[in-house]
């Protein structure tokens, strides 16, 4: 790449140019990176812990993550659980999934006051009935065991309010308005990279 610049131009805008340049050639070259290679497709653990709930989350596919608010950001965005006016909300949610497979998750959300509100979650997948095969009698021998994967889930989340700022002169005043950044960690296991939802208030 040639930088060639004028001698006209300033300094600040000789690293405009060259941060555009270089992002532009970052953009090039990450588009072939990858995250992993095929031969590890399928050897993740614990995917039970991303299968959805909630109908209406479902429905909407995830696209208001950032505003879910309630007994329903127990699973989405813990952070959203303190959004709620109610003081007790309850949830209950039945899956058929595919291949005879069933979810069943409630959760159960407490507003205590000004400290904050409480939550607890559980979701169990029972995977059906699984024939039980081995290397002697690979189509079964007639037992049949059935998995079943529970999950339970602790939140805890508390409505800050942003602080607010007053300065004044003889002639202006103003008052600026921060934002403060809300997150919850739900963390898989030892070794995977946890989620990170969170909500943004502002005043």
């Amino acid at each position: 790449m040639n930088f060639d610049f004028h001698s006209g131009e300033n300094g600040a805008m000789k690293a405009i140019r060259a941060m555009g340049m270089a992002t532009i050639l970052l953009t090039v070259v990450g588009g072939a990176a990858w995250g992993g290679s095929d031969n590890r497709l399928g050897t993740n653990g614990a995917l039970e812990l991303r299968l959805p709930v909630d109908a209406r989350e479902i429905a909407m596919a995830g696209a208001d993550l950032g505003s879910v608010q309630g007994v329903q950001a127990l699973f989405y965005n813990p952070a959203g659980v303190a959004e709620s006016d109610s003081k007790t909300e309850v949830s209950f949610t039945h899956t058929n999934w595919i291949a005879n497979m069933n979810i069943n998750y409630v959760g159960v959300a407490q507003s205590i006051g000004g400290v904050g509100t409480l939550g607890l979650s559980a979701k169990v997948l029972s995977v059906g009935d699984i024939p039980f095969t081995s290397e002697s009698a690979p189509d079964g021998n007639g037992e049949v065991f059935s998995p079943t994967f529970s999950t339970l889930g602790l939140t805890y989340a508390r409505r800050m309010k942003p602080p607010q700022v007053s300065r004044s002169t003889s002639a202006s005043s103003t008052t600026p308005i921060s934002a403060v950044f809300v997150s919850a960690c739900r963390c898989g296991i030892s070794g995977r990279t946890p989620a990170m939802p969170a909500a943004i208030s502002t005043g």
